[in-house]
């Protein structure tokens, strides 16, 4: 998962290649292709941990609530 300092430095970069015409030069490129790896480091983490908890999900069954008013013949 990438640390929040990871992102700010990201976020830092890309602002700072918009500001300087990297739009132009390619550095907003390489800005937005590490904002996009931070991205799915995050989501290959985040499936790892899926995959490691699911067999510890429970499922819970809840019986239905009692009722509060008669049905009414309409």
């Amino acid at each position: 998962m990438p640390s929040l300092a990871e992102i700010a430095a990201v976020q830092a970069a890309k602002v700072a290649a918009y500001s300087i015409g990297g739009a132009l030069v390619g550095g907003a490129a390489a800005a937005e292709a590490a904002e996009e790896a931070l991205k799915i480091r995050a989501a290959v983490t985040m499936e790892t941990y899926d995959a490691a908890t699911t067999h510890l999900a429970v499922q819970q069954n809840f019986d239905s609530p009692p009722s509060i008013a008669e049905p009414t013949n309409a």
